[in-house]
């Protein structure tokens, strides 16, 4: 099945049609107004192809969405050749080579690749004849230079100039967008592992803020609060809606979303002035619920009775927010939980910004956030103003390299001060052409010495005393130096080209002043061809950089809404997977205790099974985890299937997606498969060289597994060693069993 344009050839197609719709605009509106000055002195069939010609022209403007819209808009300026060949006046109006150059150039970009050279020897071919038909109705100008042929060279050089140009365009944007099509599955596994990280952890968030911690609510007390129980069980495990929204929210709803939380209503205090900031929606949900999570942290499990934030904008973009208590704090050195390490964890990867946690002035504990106001990304596409400006300017540099024998016939005139203007057009020809084949934009200072030499050219040529005869050749070479001096404003920045391109056009008027009223038609001419091509070149630069960074955007947009859409069907269906039994058992079990009011020995068993398995269902993504996760989750599995809870801690680890040797699972297993004894407590963590597992169990555990205080076994790569005594918070004797694996590479682990 063919493949449609892609969106830098559809950028390309755009900057195509705003050229040739602004061109054929333009030409018709100076030819109206010229019509209407001669209009009484012009023959009837004139009157009447120049108002067939608009009427075409505009029609195909109109309709220039559609290529066949574009040919109708050229047709009508081919339509206004029959106004030299059909019964033409004697009133000298119509600029023939541009009635000839305008449709070919045109031509030339809508025809195949192939036949833009056709189409310039066609052009070339069609003005010698018509000139040599003699029109009594043709602004002659730089017709009689040297009998009309370098005229004609012009057009042909402009015509392949424009053709090159386009065809080097199109084979660039084809090429671009094959390069785009070949990396777009690395592009897509790298964001859809983005989003599904951020999808996993919202679910993850969803589940912790309702069901696990209410197990730890019911495992806390003994006598529950029925009503706040049946609202905390309530959970949906369908990742939410993806994507970074465009919607605002006030940075001010944050505290007020705290304060909706049961846990921490009149817990939350502000400190300061809140600043009148708003952040993209997607980031407020990010940052929500951090907030929420670290004041449940705070009162669940430090005890505190006053959750104190502020906000503030120290610097342009960024938010910082401050979260302190006066609870009993972090342990030094200690992981951040399943909750706290997932917020946190978002901050850093979905909103690219930090974190600290330290001691708060009131002794608890302190975290420090700080993030963009706006996580959007904004595409734009590189190069897009050369598109539109080597397409502009490529006939210009073209038309300009046979400009030299206009020159010559300056020259030739004998006066002083027409030497020092042709010396100055020469000098424009050979920097427009540097500067178009350069293709490179011009710095300010690089630009304004570049544009002296065309924009200084008509000043030269002021003060000669000029003659009817020699409009032929100022004309043209007033022409030429203001399309170098346009080609070279189109790579420039906006003040150096708006600077030359004026006092070009003073010069230009000043000198058109010099000749005698009824004679200064061709340079009259030549200056308005000029000032002609500025609307052309300018719109046309311009939509070239909106289309493509619309198209880049557009094209970005639809790929990660794709991807997003993709992604979170995988993530739910994952999360079912791994969650949806045990968080099911979970609800049906506290609806039975909030029934009841208690719970029983029993139940509370249960319960502790469920927020092993639980805990290390949430913290191991099957697609995006770790190995050792992996395992911690199989063999809670294992043990809660053996009526042993296992107390899980955080679980991270590297990317480290090598499978474990069977003997290390099959002893971890027997280490927490504690019974009725007192569980065993699980963590994982690394230091970028290493994974490591932690089980804190009981000493009889290691009789029933085999080792001993202070050995170290090594399986595989894996080191299993037992650490010296150690002393819980609870005064029992525990031991800690550390499993460690050094980390390899993903190249590596890949190949195993």
């Amino acid at each position: 099945m063919s493949r449609g344009p892609g969106y830098e050839t559809r950028a390309l197609l755009t900057t195509r049609r705003a050229m040739i719709v602004t061109g054929c605009a333009a030409l018709m509106v100076a030819l109206v107004i010229i019509g209407a000055y001669v209009w009484p002195s012009i023959t009837a069939v004139e009157r009447g192809l120049l108002v067939l010609a608009v009427a075409v022209s505009t029609t195909g403007c109109f309709l220039g969405r559609d290529p066949r819209g574009l040919v109708l808009a050229v047709s009508g300026l081919a339509i206004l050749l029959l106004l030299v060949a059909s019964s033409p006046s004697d009133v000298e109006w119509l600029p023939l080579v541009v009635l000839v150059a305008y449709p070919a150039y045109f031509t030339a970009i809508l025809v195949p690749v192939r036949a833009a050279p056709w189409v310039a020897v066609g052009a070339g071919i069609l003005l010698a004849a018509l000139w040599a038909s003699r029109p009594t109705n043709v602004v002659s100008g730089a017709l009689q230079v040297y009998g009309g042929w370098v005229s004609v060279a012009q057009v042909v050089l402009g015509t392949l100039g424009i053709g090159l140009a386009w065809r080097l365009l199109l084979t660039q944007a084809e090429a671009a967008d094959e390069r785009a099509a070949l990396v777009s599955g690395r592009r897509r596994l790298t964001e859809s592992a983005r989003e599904r990280a951020r999808a996993w952890r919202a679910a993850v968030l969803r589940v912790h803020e309702s069901v696990l911690n209410t197990i730890r609510y019911v495992l806390a007390v003994d006598a529950v609060d029925a009503d706040r129980l049946r609202q905390e069980i309530e959970v949906d495990l369908s990742p939410p809606a993806g994507g970074p929204g465009r919607d605002q929210r006030p940075a001010a709803d944050l505290v007020a979303a705290m304060r909706d939380d049961e846990i921490l209503v009149r817990r939350v205090r502000i400190v300061g002035a809140v600043p009148a900031v708003s952040v993209a929606a997607a980031s407020w949900e990010v940052l929500r619920a951090a907030l929420v999570e670290l004041g449940r942290n705070a009162v669940l499990h430090g005890g505190a009775q006053n959750v104190d934030v502020s906000m503030a904008v120290p610097a342009s973009g960024m938010l910082i927010i401050h979260v302190s208590d006066d609870g009993a704090g972090y342990e030094e050195g200690a992981w951040p939980g399943v909750g706290m390490g997932t917020v946190l964890s978002a901050v850093t990867t979905d909103l690219r910004g930090s974190w600290e946690i330290g001691i708060g002035p009131h002794g608890g504990a302190a975290v420090r956030i700080a993030v963009p106001l706006s996580a959007e990304e904004v595409a734009t596409a590189p190069g897009a103003f050369d598109q539109g400006r080597l397409l502009v300017t490529a006939p210009l540099a073209a038309q300009s390299l046979v400009g030299f024998l206009f020159v010559l016939a300056l020259v030739q005139i004998g006066e002083k001060q027409d030497t020092y203007g042709g010396i100055a057009a020469a000098i424009a020809i050979v920097t427009t052409v540097g500067v178009v084949v350069r293709r490179r934009l011009l710095g300010r200072s690089a630009a304004a010495l570049l544009m002296l030499a065309p924009a200084a050219a008509p000043w030269l040529l002021v003060t000669s005393q000029w003659r009817c005869e020699e409009t032929s050749t100022v004309a043209p070479i007033l022409n030429l130096t203001g399309f170098c001096l346009l080609a070279v404003a189109a790579w420039s920045r906006l003040w150096p080209g708006v600077l030359g391109i004026a006092v070009w056009a003073a010069g230009a008027l000043a000198l058109t002043l010099e000749f005698p009223g009824h004679c200064r038609d061709a340079v009259s001419l030549a200056l308005l061809n000029s000032l002609l091509a500025i609307p052309v070149l300018l719109l046309s630069i311009w939509v070239a950089l909106r289309a493509y960074q619309r198209a880049e955007v557009r094209r970005a947009q639809e790929r990660r809404a794709a991807e997003a859409e993709a992604t979170r069907a995988l993530v739910a269906a994952d999360l079912d997977a791994s969650l949806h039994g045990a968080v099911a058992e979970a609800v049906d079990l506290l609806a039975g205790v909030a029934g009841t009011g208690g719970a029983d020995e029993a139940a509370r068993h249960r319960l502790r099974l469920l927020d092993g398995r639980i805990r290390a269902a949430l913290q191991v993504d099957p697609r995006a985890g770790g190995a050792l996760p992996d395992v911690v989750r199989s063999v809670v599995e294992e043990a809660a299937r053996r009526g042993s809870p296992v107390v899980v801690r955080a679980l991270a680890s590297s990317g480290d997606r090598r499978p474990l040797p069977s003997a290390v699972g099959a002893l971890l297993v027997e280490l927490v498969d504690v019974g009725d004894g007192p569980p065993a407590t699980v963590q994982a963590f690394t230091d970028g060289e290493e994974d490591h597992l932690s089980f804190v169990v009981a000493p009889d555990r290691l009789d029933a597994c085999g080792l001993r205080p202070g050995e170290q076994r090594l399986l595989g790569d894996v080191v299993v060693e037992v650490e010296d005594l150690a002393e819980p918070a609870d005064g029992g004797t525990r031991l800690s069993v550390l499993v460690s694996r050094p980390v390899r590479p993903a190249a590596a682990s890949a190949s195993v």
